[in-house]
């Protein structure tokens, strides 16, 4: 098989997960997801059957209740072999537990004042009003969130 006939991760037309490319990386990922959302919860959100859909950090596959985490990746296994995988950002989540809470909201706040360097997913997860940079208006969201003024950062 060439590459573009090899079966693809769908989403299903009811589901929170975007598919978008972050204008400060480049990088493509899925997002549109909360904080503690479990790995079982993630892959029910694809009409491609769940026993070929894995998500995987750090080179290890996550079990179903472990939480989907900004810096994991999607992937779509068929005979062993992974034919399709997305990255993934949970919005918020900048240090990969999955939670938003005040580690994020401090590096976030460190990220803005120069103090601190963010990277890939990470950076991406920091961008939570999608402009391209991270700036006042995503210190103050996640200021917002972590203060319980909102709730979602999606």
């Amino acid at each position: 098989l060439v590459d573009s006939a090899l079966p693809k991760l769908k989403i299903k037309d009811d589901s929170t997960l975007i598919y978008q490319t972050n204008k400060i990386t480049s990088m493509d990922f899925l997002t549109g997801f909360d904080q503690y959302t479990t790995v079982e919860e993630f892959i029910n959100q694809f009409d491609n059957p769940s026993k070929y859909i894995q998500v995987v950090l750090d080179g290890i596959v996550c079990s179903a209740d472990d939480y989907v985490c900004t810096g994991a990746e999607v992937q779509f296994i068929i005979d062993g072999n992974v034919v399709d995988s997305m990255k993934i950002v949970c919005r918020g989540d900048v240090d990969g537990n999955g939670a938003v809470n005040s580690t994020d909201y401090l590096r976030i706040k460190s990220y803005f004042i120069g103090s601190m360097e963010l990277e890939g997913a990470f950076l991406a997860g920091a961008d939570l009003d999608d402009s391209g940079s991270i700036d006042a208006t995503d210190y103050l969201k996640i200021k917002s969130f972590f203060l319980g003024y909102i709730e979602s950062l999606n």
